[in-house]
């Protein structure tokens, strides 16, 4: 990756966001929630930048520990927010539904969630300012890179491209050694189809949401084992 892009990860309580620096222009990736948000604009500050700096909060789906902070961030930044079409609704809401488990124990968890208090997975509702399908060109926010619709985890799901790097939000987990695949998703055969899209990038670096930065080699493997759930 070109030497004028830093990557900045902001631990939010269970998950991570990221701040993306390209010279003098900032992308925020995911939000936390609004308790995050002074700790998020603290680390912008420490880069000898200010919230005008800020050039667009891109959102990687809309589930709380992802969205919380997005109302607030955008109060401070006056940035645009940035999420695929189906994620909109989710944010004009407020509201998101707990994802569905891929493995037993999580899969009992969602039954469980499901049965509790009904502002579980609320935040503030925003109304999104720039909502795109397929694909979205960054360099219009001064960072050369891409943010592509890489669904399964939720309907709209997205990863940001830069150089040889993806920010995945949870379309990845990198908790456990030896794996990258998520505990939760609501479409297992659409999340294995959107990690083939990743592999046809150049990306060698994945960075998820929950867990740890991690190589190509090893989003190669996790998609040799679970592609026989694969459905077309």
């Amino acid at each position: 990756m070109s030497n004028e892009i830093s990557i900045i990860p902001v631990r939010t309580g269970p998950a991570r966001m990221f701040i993306i620096k390209a010279q003098q222009n900032i992308i925020l990736v995911d939000s936390g929630i609004n308790k995050h948000v002074p700790q998020i604009l603290q680390r912008i500050s420490g880069l000898g930048l200010g919230t005008s700096h800020v050039r667009a909060i891109i959102l990687t789906h809309a589930h709380h520990d992802h969205s919380g902070g997005m109302a607030l961030l955008k109060q401070k930044t006056d940035a645009p927010i940035v999420c695929q079409e189906n994620e909109a609704e989710g944010l004009r809401t407020g509201r998101t539904e707990f994802p569905h488990g891929t493995i037993w124990l999580t899969k009992a968890i969602r039954v469980l969630m499901q049965k509790m208090t009904s502002t579980m997975g609320s935040f503030s509702a925003v109304e999104p300012d720039i909502v795109f399908e397929d694909e979205l060109d960054l360099n219009k926010f001064g960072v050369p890179g891409r943010a592509m619709w890489t669904p399964g985890h939720t309907s709209g799901s997205i990863s940001v491209i830069i150089g040889e790097s993806a920010f995945v939000g949870d379309s990845c987990f990198h908790l456990l050694p030896g794996t990258c695949f998520p505990p939760l998703a609501d479409d297992v055969s659409d999340l294995l189809q959107s990690w083939r899209k990743l592999l046809d990038t150049p990306c060698r670096t994945f960075y998820p949401a929950h867990g740890t930065e991690f190589e190509r080699e090893l989003l190669e493997k996790s998609y040799r084992k679970h592609k026989n759930k694969l459905t077309f």
